[in-house]
């Protein structure tokens, strides 16, 4: 049996339908997001997918929010903001520098050189317009 949700602008919407939608979405910000940071992690090049990397922010103080956690909830614009204030880390090395063994000081800076895989600006303007945000 198909279970079905009120929408917030009227009507109604399969439920599954709607959990699918949402997180095409987040995975689209996701990969917009990681585009503009370079698409490889700043530390090490990795960028065999955007699952395996996050955004590590560079002065903590700094933060509004964990993109990971509502950045991929909110507009395009926000989670942008958000992500200037980041340095694109893989997964292990983002481990290495929350232990202290990697430093940042030599990353900051560096983190936009990098774009493997021939990603470019009209490259990233066609995943913004693939958002829909």
């Amino acid at each position: 049996m198909t279970i079905h949700i009120r929408r917030s602008e009227g009507g109604w919407r399969c439920r599954q339908c709607r959990i699918d939608a949402v997180t095409k979405r987040r995975r689209r910000i996701k990969e917009i997001l990681v585009a503009e940071a370079g698409g490889c992690c700043a530390q090490c090049g990795w960028n065999k997918h955007p699952v395996g990397l996050g955004f590590h922010h560079v002065e903590p103080s700094q933060k509004e929010f964990a993109l990971s956690q509502r950045g991929v909830t909110l507009s395009l614009e926000r989670a942008r903001r958000e992500a200037a204030k980041c340095i694109l880390l893989c997964h292990n090395c983002h481990a290495l520098v929350e232990a202290g063994v990697v430093t940042l000081s030599r990353l900051i800076g560096d983190q936009n050189h990098r774009r493997p895989g021939g990603i470019t600006r009209s490259g990233v303007a066609k995943l913004a317009a693939a958002a829909d945000c």
